[in-house]
């Protein structure tokens, strides 16, 4: 039986589940780097806009929300999988599901850690100069 096969489990459910972790890794690159970007074009036309502290609050929050998020997926997969498949899990193939979402849980928090790590040590707004 294929792990998609299933009536009583919603196959979008089962997609967004596999790829909690990457969902939460292309959210927090779209809001640090889109949020960066934006808030330099501000502080490039205002002089009294501090954009520096503003993009290292953003990027920390929003690291520490989505790599929490992610993480939590990870060591804690049942209640991901009863949200999105509206069903506990109870055969080999749930495993399955599980230990690939924890895989790819653990790439995206370490893309997560990575690329807020990268705020704290490159200059902020300097590409844009």
């Amino acid at each position: 039986m294929s792990l998609f096969a299933r009536h009583d489990s919603p196959v979008i459910g089962a997609l967004f589940f596999l790829l909690w972790g990457p969902i939460l890794w292309a959210g927090h690159l779209t809001i640090a780097y889109g949020g960066q970007a934006l808030l330099c074009t501000l502080a490039a036309s205002s002089a009294d806009f501090d954009a520096a502290t503003a993009i290292r609050l953003l990027i920390g929050v929003t690291t520490l929300a989505s790599g929490l998020a992610s993480v939590f997926g990870a060591v804690v997969p049942r209640l991901p999988f009863r949200l999105l498949l509206r069903r506990r899990p109870v055969d080999a193939d749930d495993g399955t599901l599980i230990g690939i979402m924890r895989l790819l849980s653990a790439l995206a928090s370490l893309g997560i850690l990575f690329a807020g790590v990268t705020t704290a040590v490159l200059p902020v707004c300097a590409q844009g100069r």
